[in-house]
């Protein structure tokens, strides 16, 4: 695979997860840029990342080739778009692929992505996701609660007949009603 901004070949850089397996991830020794396939960015650990992006000092100071102006995918070459995301530094430049969904994280980026998500992690949800989860947690206590069967026997035996049971009514009421305009319907449009 070839790194797309300077045009070398990306070498296999190791890295550690999370969940108890190493990554093969892709990474340019010129730029330092590195190629995440699908979803391989997310199990990664914040301290993997952080390896993955030293700070080379005879790198830094080589002249750097000019700007690639449409970067390529290193898998299937198609052009490459910026992604925005809460949890990348507004600066950030880091590009995704339309097709396989790989992302192209420059230097220092995929560091950042995961210092971010860490930090998220331990402070809790944006505002936006409070408001969801109050919104939720209001309709939930809005909503009747379900039925407690103390007892096992309550809930297999038919009731007594002769009760009236209003939501039994009422879902009688509703069905019919449901029955008639169909029908209604049926009749009118000859279905």
């Amino acid at each position: 695979m070839i790194c797309p901004n300077c045009q070398t070949e990306l070498h296999e850089a190791k890295a550690e997860t999370g969940l108890g397996y190493y990554l093969a991830l892709d990474q340019c020794r010129g730029c330092g840029g590195i190629w995440c396939d699908r979803w391989e960015a997310l199990p990664l650990t914040p301290a993997a990342a952080e390896r993955l992006d030293p700070v080379d000092q005879a790198t830094l100071a080589l002249e750097v080739p000019g700007a690639v102006p449409t970067p390529g995918c290193p898998r299937c070459r198609a052009r490459l778009r910026a992604v925005s995301d809460p949890l990348l530094p507004p600066d950030a430049r880091v590009a995704r692929c339309p097709n396989c969904d790989g992302l192209w994280f420059n230097r220092g980026e995929l560091g950042a992505f995961k210092r971010r998500a860490a930090e998220r992690r331990r402070t809790g949800p944006n505002p936006p996701e409070r408001l969801l989860e109050s919104l939720t947690q209001r309709v939930m206590h809005s909503c009747a609660p379900a039925p407690t069967v103390r007892r096992l026997a309550d809930a297999t035996e038919p009731p007594p007949q002769g009760e009236d049971d209003p939501a039994l009514v009422r879902d009688l009421v509703g069905g019919i009603g449901w029955v008639a305009l169909r029908t209604a319907l049926r009749l009118l449009l000859r279905i």
